[in-house]
């Protein structure tokens, strides 16, 4: 079959082109978009927590869960012409794998192959996963797709820099040949445009704190852009090296700018305009950063390593790209998370909000892990230190039916049977029951059911003296897996009395459970063990453990479980007794987790620390224990806790840790430490106190800088509202370059570690009044007598200089021209000014009528013109 759609429109300020698409049959073009393989776990729509990636040698697409780094899911049948490398994009219920000139599309509900769309645009795009979206935006040809099918296509008008969108969907470009900044609203099928961005800036759109912005890298401002163009442009705070790569997003308030000819990475104060933090870099070609929630990375293209930070430029992980950088496709996913994707798919570095990094191999032969339910309590998340790490591979393959349970024991009573077994695989889906048959050799034969949790069970009814034998399989939602067949056995009366007097204390703190017990009454045969019976509140049931006394330690429970155990007793023929009466409940647990996230919010003469709940491994909490340098401990139940009366720069490490018990009482445990430092301090403050003219258009400020003691400080000057001048503290300083004949009104800040400090106390000052310019002029001065001209119209040319600088030399050159000619520039001679800036002087002389003379300055003003 072939199905094209086409249109032409016109929208706005834009051209809207539908490109044609195509769906393309076995007949028609000779190869089948076949459904894709492989994990089959229900999807409903784009798993937003996560990436989609493309592995070239599999020719499939895997999707990899951000949380856990797991590959969860599995997309194959995509045509083989194009397994070439592509990247990975995703909408709300479709994924694109974009090679070249052809994107093929899959369906992530049902992980199947969609179509192919054919593209004429022969350019490597950029992506943008987005609300309404995704979008393609070809640069160089001025072409931006939203995809679906069919897709829209776009014409710019003109080439475009880097695009960005805004949470609500808005897509924001600016043209490169006129400077023109133009948005596509969510849902609309063209562009708009207003405003420009002024002749001869260079710079980047970016989003600053959620809305799009004009970094100007000519004059290092940031201007909010708007459907109406450019708002009031805001100081950068620091200057934009010549060739930097800027980020397209704030983190935290700090714009990362990668100066590549230090190398070192700048984080501008977008915020207020501050001082930036500059961290240095090792030696390479540091040509991507790339921004996620909490988390600035950029590539190193020479070593091959992707380093990521904090927003104040802490270094948080460094971790090599396996076979390289070059190449690599970084993309931020909806989850937040920054997903590196190799050139050839084969690996994914995620990235988290704390800034670990994880290598994620994805790999044709590795199939997708499913969703296995865990054998403990999930942990609640809490934030470590960053570190650098590996997921390790899936290891398990699609669903499927079970293995065959383990071992399956049987220890015969009177009239009954008490059977355990192990586990079965699950293979992919929880096993939701065991099936117990029994046949005698007398000919009978039964069943029973017994919940997916539970691993033992007694068979009643049973006749003494015949010989038995039980089979047990294993059942989830696939299918029914093979047997597992315990030895035969026989019932009997001769069996032990049950034991007495059981108890279970979970008092170790370290997950086990001692039980211990009465001896059982052997009626007149010899006990040679005892069997150990588990059953949680979470209906499980499992063996616990063997002994040949009265005591046993049980490991390997859940934590937080809470367990009753019972206990048989096995005579020297084997035979088994009843059970005992139940214990009291245990619930093991050991000593709990740190405390994640643990941060200290310093601010003047104190702090408050906050932390993430931990994990209580089981146990219940009593309390938490807050510590801070040189101060006393304190017992809390729930954070924040604050510090006061602590001092300005002195440095405190600050910990917590949870207290917790059994939940059956007993002793406290100490659980791990969270550990965070911080030094308290406050913004400074400077206030003028005096402004005085002191040289042609500069002033001398006058200074009282008071830092707290709360480290370095960078004082700023603003006159008029303008930030004239930064640099370090000092008493007074001198600023010049002001205009002439202004009133300036003058106040100072502070910017330190803790922010911009508030204005100080103002002074004002007035420029002096331009000078009045620099003038020659020329007379006719007294009678020349000399003997080289005796005419009456022989006479000195007086030159009179005003206004020059005071007792400076300057060259003056005499001329003559007009119409009864002259010889132009004939007499040049030096005169030194007086200290007023004036100098008279009659040196030259003429005596020809007619002539036009005058005189000027060299390298200075022309006087006026007399006619001989």
């Amino acid at each position: 079959m072939l199905r094209v759609w086409r249109a032409v429109r016109s929208w706005g300020r834009g051209r809207v082109v539908v490109a044609a698409w195509c769906v393309l049959g076995l007949a028609a073009a000779g190869f089948v978009v076949a459904a894709g393989t492989g994990y089959r776990a229900p999807l409903s729509g784009l798993r937003k927590a996560g990436h989609w990636v493309f592995d070239t040698a599999a020719g499939a697409a895997f999707h990899i869960d951000g949380p856990t780094k797991n590959l969860d899911a599995k997309i194959g049948g995509f045509p083989g012409a194009n397994h070439l490398p592509g990247f990975t994009i995703q909408g709300s219920s479709k994924g694109y794998v974009v090679h070249g000139r052809t994107i093929d599309v899959f369906d992530t509900p049902t992980l199947s192959v969609n179509t192919s769309i054919p593209m004429t645009v022969d350019e490597q795009p950029v992506g943008l996963e987005v609300n309404g979206g995704p979008y393609l935006v070809y640069r160089a040809t001025g072409t931006a797709v939203r995809l679906d099918v069919p897709p829209l296509v776009i014409q710019l008008g003109g080439p475009v820099a880097d695009p960005v969108a805004t949470e609500d969907g808005t897509v924001w470009l600016r043209r490169t040949d006129s400077g023109a900044l133009c948005h596509i609203a969510p849902g609309a099928s063209g562009i708009a445009c207003a405003g420009t961005v002024p002749d001869g800036h260079t710079g980047v759109l970016a989003v600053i704190s959620g809305h799009a912005s004009f970094v100007d890298a000519t004059d290092a401002t940031v201007r909010p852009v708007g459907p109406d163009g450019l708002g009031a442009a805001k100081a950068l705070g620091t200057a934009v090296p010549a060739g930097a790569t800027l980020g397209n997003a704030d983190v935290d308030g700090r714009l990362p700018i990668v100066d590549k000819g230090r190398p070192q990475l700048l984080l501008a104060d977008v915020k207020s305009g501050g001082a930036p933090v500059t961290v240095p870099l090792a030696a390479g070609d540091y040509g991507q950063v790339a921004v996620g929630e909490g988390t600035v990375a950029v590539v190193n293209a020479t070593t091959g390593e992707v380093l990521t930070f904090d927003a104040k430029g802490n270094p948080k992980a460094k971790l090599p790209v396996p076979g390289g950088a070059k190449g690599v496709q970084i993309t931020k996913g909806q989850d937040q998370r920054l997903y590196v994707d190799t050139a050839n798919g084969t690996h994914t570095l995620v990235v988290d909000h704390d800034g670990s990094v994880t290598a994620v191999p994805i790999g044709g032969s590795q199939l997708p892990q499913a969703n296995p339910t865990p054998s403990t309590p999930a942990a609640p998340p809490a934030t470590q230190p960053a570190t650098t790490k590996t997921a390790p591979p899936p290891t398990t393959t699609k669903k499927a039916a079970p293995g065959a349970p383990g071992a399956v024991n049987a220890r015969p009573g009177n009239g009954q049977a008490q059977l355990s077994w192990g586990a079965a695989a699950a293979n992919g889906d929880a096993v939701q029951a065991y099936t117990v048959a029994w046949r005698g050799d007398d000919g009978s034969t039964g069943t029973l059911d017994v919940p997916g949790n539970r691993l033992t069970t007694d068979l009643t009814g049973l006749r003494n003296g015949v010989s038995y034998t039980v089979t047990v399989t294993a059942r989830n939602g696939v299918g029914t897996g093979p047997a597992a067949t315990s030895a035969p056995f026989k019932p009997s009366s001769e069996v032990p009395g049950a034991p007495g007097g059981v108890k279970a204390s979970a008092a170790a703190a370290d997950g086990s459970v001692a039980v211990s017990w009465d001896a059982a009454n052997g009626q007149g045969h010899t006990i040679t063990r005892y069997d150990v019976t588990a059953t949680g509140s979470d209906g499980s049931t499992a063996p616990a453990g063997t002994a040949t006394g009265t005591t046993t330690t049980v490991t390997g429970l859940t934590l937080g479980v809470t367990y009753q155990f019972t206990v048989t007793a096995t005579n020297d023929l084997g035979t088994t007794g009843p059970a005992s009466a139940a214990s009291g409940g245990a619930t093991p647990f050991k000593a709990a987790a740190a405390p994640g996230g643990v941060k200290a919010a310093v601010r003047d003469g104190g702090a408050t620390l906050s932390w993430n709940a931990p994990n209580l491994n089981g146990g219940t909490l009593e309390h938490y224990v807050v510590t801070a340098t040189g101060q006393p401990d304190r017992e809390v139940t729930a954070g924040p806790v604050s510090f006061d009366g602590l001092s300005n720069g002195t440095a405190y490490t600050f910990t917590v840790k949870a207290v917790t018990k059994g939940k059956e009482g007993g002793g406290t445990r100490d659980g791990a430490t969270g550990t965070a430092s911080g030094t308290p301090g406050r913004t400074g403050t400077a206030d003028v106190t005096g402004v005085s003219l002191s040289g042609d258009r500069q002033a001398t400020v006058n200074l009282n800088v008071n830092l707290y003691n709360s480290g370095a400080g960078t004082c700023q000057l603003v006159f008029n509202g303008a930030l004239r001048w930064s640099g370090g503290c000092a008493g007074s300083v001198v600023v010049g370059g002001l205009s002439y004949s202004t009133s300036y009104d003058v106040y100072a800040q502070v910017v330190n570690a803790y922010g911009t400090g508030p204005a100080g106390a103002h002074g004002s000052v007035r420029s002096n009044d331009a000078p009045p310019p620099a003038t020659i002029s020329v007379s006719k001065g007294g009678r020349y007598s000399g003997a080289a001209c005796t005419s009456s119209s022989c006479a000195y040319l007086t030159v009179t200089l005003a206004n020059f600088a005071a007792n400076t030399k300057y060259s003056i050159i005499c001329t003559s021209g007009g119409p009864a000619g002259g010889s132009g520039d004939y007499y040049q001679y030096d005169v030194t000014t007086n200290g007023s800036g004036a100098s008279t002087s009659s040196t030259c002389f003429y005596g020809y009528p007619g002539q036009q003379v005058w005189a000027h300055v060299v390298s200075g003003p022309t006087s006026n013109t007399l006619t001989w």
